[in-house]
């Protein structure tokens, strides 16, 4: 047992550490705040007591002003502990899971893209917010909780014992059989979070699909059939939900039943010694309000433990995608793009064993040249992008190589950041303006930014007879679907360093003069570059160099 607390221990540490949380501070001044807000909580049914014993001895004047001010400095004391309680966690916990997701964003993009192949972007979004939510919650917020409850009760059981031991001895009863509740459902309550929470996944992905498809559904007046996946997808998730509420029930029932008879029995025996005289009405108004508190906090502690489950769930799917295969990164830095070749290279079509081109593949990339890649849909033309961009690695057969230099020895990362531009087929849209994604390349160098800014701003005007200023601070969602192509391909040719571009079907959406105007661009840059485009227009492209895969 102490191993496997250990364990899980350094699991979540670890996994703190590597969301990049600071939580140290945060959870001690959190834990000292709620054993101050206890402390204030325990003693105040003491003061409450003694003016009522002071109302009956007759003492009322001076014990109850001096036991008055006591209980005002305490509500003081307790309105500054709420305000720090609930900065920390209305502001700071939503801050820290915020600066998380980013932070795991950055952790993913370093993952092998095809071990991202089967998450939806909306699921996994929705998934990874859900579940680092629920993770620091638990270990930022529950957790304190719980230690302040645990030595809440502590003293509120010592406290009981020394009035009247008989009642402690029911508490101590009550605790075993929440113990043993807990222990009976604790795997269900598990299993129902684990899965439950995969399908409200599902379920916002399937809705959020519809949100992003709505032109494209009432086009198709496919309503019916989307309508009725819904249906479905609501169904299971549904399902999964009385379960969970089956099971909270039988919980909670638990709980009412054991509590409503622990009740009882404690009016019936503090009754009995009223009358006897064993207890004035004071203390005993005292060990009801002690009690109170008490039952208050073996069940905030059972629900902390029920969360508990929660926790572990939403923690091992965050491990599961921390697992998922990282980038192979080469040390080799490339500072420059010469030639490129493939020999004898081949790959299989993902989730076959067949391989995509009917012969392995001998190619020869050089400067100065443009190369225009056809054939058929589905033959592998960009998947061989993804390839030539380190994105895939481990063809099937054959190698890449970069200046007689094996693709698996080089830092694809730092290549593609300076030496690379790539426009991919179907790039999403997103609310960015048009001034902002122009700089998308340029961060990196700043000395020429204003200048490659001006050539983007130019070009644009001077290819859709639309002045510069009216498009610079729309939001690329306002653009037509030819422009936002246009404005992709000029800042792809214009990424300053880059020395070899690659363009799939970047002429999708574009009017023929245009198509014209930028093959003259292409001609021009290919001096100093290698270009290769991925087409399936009539036409070749002036001066490019046809190659056929099949």
């Amino acid at each position: 047992m102490a191993n496997k607390a250990s364990y899980l221990r350094k699991k979540t540490i670890d996994l703190l550490k590597k969301l990049k949380v600071k939580y140290k501070l945060f959870f001690a001044v959190q834990l000292l705040s709620l054993l101050a807000v206890s402390a204030v909580s325990i003693f105040l049914p003491y003061a409450e007591g003694r003016i009522i014993n002071s109302m009956v001895d007759g003492s009322f004047v001076n014990s109850v002003l001096k036991w008055a001010a006591v209980i005002i400095g305490l509500f003081l004391v307790r309105m500054v502990l709420s305000y720090i309680l609930s900065y920390f966690e209305y502001y700071l916990l939503p801050y820290k899971s915020a600066s998380a997701q980013i932070n795991f964003i950055q952790a993913l993009l370093g993952k092998k893209l095809t071990s991202l192949a089967d998450f939806e972007g909306s699921y996994l979004h929705n998934r990874v917010q859900q579940d680092i939510e629920c993770i620091l919650d638990f270990i930022l917020l529950k957790i304190p909780q719980m230690i302040n409850m645990a030595f809440s009760l502590f003293v509120l059981i010592f406290t009981i014992f020394y009035i009247q031991p008989q009642v402690s001895l029911l508490i101590f009863l009550i605790v075993i059989i929440y113990v043993v509740l807990y222990k009976f459902f604790k795997n269900s309550l598990y299993n129902i979070f684990y899965i439950l929470s995969e399908a409200h996944n599902k379920f916002y992905n399937d809705c959020n699909s519809v949100y992003e498809r709505l032109s494209e559904i009432k086009a198709k007046e496919n309503r019916s059939f989307e309508q009725n996946h819904l249906i479905c997808s609501q169904n299971h998730l549904f399902s999964l939900v009385f379960r969970n509420f089956k099971l909270k029930y039988l919980v909670s029932g638990g709980q009412i039943v054991l509590n409503f008879f622990a009740q009882i029995f404690i009016l019936v025996v503090g009754g009995i010694y009223v009358s006897a005289g064993k207890l004035t009405i004071g203390l005993l108004t005292t060990i009801m309000q002690y009690l109170s508190l008490l039952w208050q906090n073996i069940e905030g502690i059972f629900a902390l433990a029920v969360s508990y489950q929660a926790y572990l769930a939403a923690k091992m799917r965050m491990l599961e995608l921390y697992e998922l295969a990282d980038d192979v990164v080469g040390c080799e830095n490339c500072t420059n793009i010469d030639d490129l070749e493939l020999k004898d290279f081949n790959i299989k079509s993902l989730g076959t064993n067949k391989l995509l081109f009917s012969k392995n593949l001998n190619l020869h990339f050089k400067r100065g040249h443009i190369y225009e890649l056809r054939g058929k849909n589905g033959i592998g033309k960009s998947t061989l992008f993804m390839y030539l961009l380190g994105l895939y690695t481990e063809p099937d057969s054959g190698e890449i190589i970069y200046n007689r230099t094996r693709a698996e020895e080089i830092n694809f990362n730092l290549l593609r950041a300076k030496k690379i531009a790539v426009l991919l087929q179907n790039e999403a849209v997103y609310d960015i303006s048009v001034g902002t994604y122009a700089q998308i390349y340029l961060s990196e160098a700043a000395d020429t930014s204003q200048n490659v800014l001006c050539e983007i701003g130019r070009l644009f005007t001077k290819l859709n007879n639309t002045p510069w200023t009216e498009v610079v601070d729309k939001s690329l969602l306002e653009l037509s679907g030819g422009e936002r192509q246009l404005l992709r391909i000029i800042v792809t040719l214009l990424k300053p360093e880059a020395e070899m571009i690659l363009l799939d079907e970047p002429y999708n959406n574009l009017a023929v003069n245009v198509m014209t105007q930028l093959n003259d661009l292409l001609l021009e840059k290919k001096q100093n570059k290698i270009i290769a485009v991925i087409s399936h227009a009539a036409e070749l492209i002036p001066g490019a160099e046809e190659i056929v895969l099949e």
